[in-house]
């Protein structure tokens, strides 16, 4: 086990599992519902889905380095003055809560197929 590893560390990492590992299934009641279901349209769904995702995530990957150059730390919230700034620490919050709540969004599906 690396030395930086620590319960917090791994917990840190828990959103980009869920996200990379984990939303596949949700493909499958989205197949079950669709009417005259071929290839094709399977194809253009993924796309959409990948191409969706993509677009909503690039500008919380450009704007981080536009705002703090090459000094941006890996996770850019580590950037802004937590102590001292309320909407920051809201934002842990909320983003503690969405973490939280995906986990729930995940397994339905998989319940349900």
């Amino acid at each position: 086990i690396p030395t930086e590893a620590s319960f917090t560390n791994v917990l840190a990492k828990l959103p980009v599992f869920i996200f990379a590992f984990t939303c596949h299934e949700n493909m499958f009641p989205c197949a079950t519902d669709m009417k005259d279901r071929t290839q094709k349209k399977l194809d253009i769904v993924a796309v959409s889905a990948e191409l969706t995702g993509f677009i909503i995530f690039l500008p919380a990957v450009i704007f981080p380095y536009l705002t703090f150059g090459f000094h941006v730390q890996p996770n850019y919230l580590q950037n802004i003055d937590f102590q001292n700034n309320i909407p920051v620490q809201i934002g842990y919050v909320a983003l503690s809560i969405g973490v939280l709540c995906s986990y729930a969004l995940q397994v339905v599906p998989i319940v349900r197929s």
